[in-house]
């Protein structure tokens, strides 16, 4: 393994699915299937569709099918959840969306305001200070994303396994960078 692979972090990890076995599975019986060289053309069928479940055509046949499904499917009550419930699933969902922002703003504020001192519209370099407090403290959440979304992808595709590797190690140094 040369140098250049020894550092590329998608090496570092090896499965059972890697490596290639060569061996053959010890035969049970003595049949053998013997493959054509060549690849046979495909075959076009002809014949006559018949459905398994017989609709008149009617729109009150079809109509009574569609209302029997309908009652199946209301049936199911795992989905259903009581007022109380969907109040507070639907805050916290609403707290998971807005708080990220919210504190990110704050923390953002108070950075700026340690810098540059009560905000200034006209002062540029209160408007430096407070656009790159609340900027950065605003990536944070985005970060996490990223690292997320491409190590879902890595998961799938082992030749994508660098890129959340290297957004983990900036979303770190993001998360240092800012407590600071």
């Amino acid at each position: 393994m040369g140098l250049i692979q020894k550092l590329d972090p998608r090496t570092w990890i090896a499965t059972k699915l890697d490596t290639v076995s060569t061996a053959l599975s010890p035969a049970t019986n003595e049949q053998v299937a013997v493959l054509p060289e060549t690849p046979k053309d495909a075959e076009v069928v002809a014949g006559h569709f018949v459905p398994d479940i017989q609709i008149q055509a009617g729109r009150t046949s079809a109509s009574a099918h569609v209302e029997r499904i309908r009652k199946t499917v209301e049936s199911f009550n795992e989905d259903r959840q009581t007022p109380l419930e969907w109040l507070v699933v639907k805050f916290f969902t609403i707290l998971a969306y807005t708080l990220p922002t919210l504190i990110a703003w704050i923390v953002g504020s108070a950075i700026g305001q340690t810098w540059a001192g009560k905000f200034n519209f006209w002062d540029p370099w209160s408007d430096y200070n407070y656009g790159l407090g609340i900027g950065m403290e605003l990536m944070i959440p985005v970060m996490g994303y990223a690292v997320s979304a491409t190590a879902k992808r890595a998961a799938k595709d082992r030749s994508q396994m660098a890129w959340p590797i290297i957004l983990s190690v900036l979303f770190v140094g993001l998360a240092v960078g800012n407590s600071g």
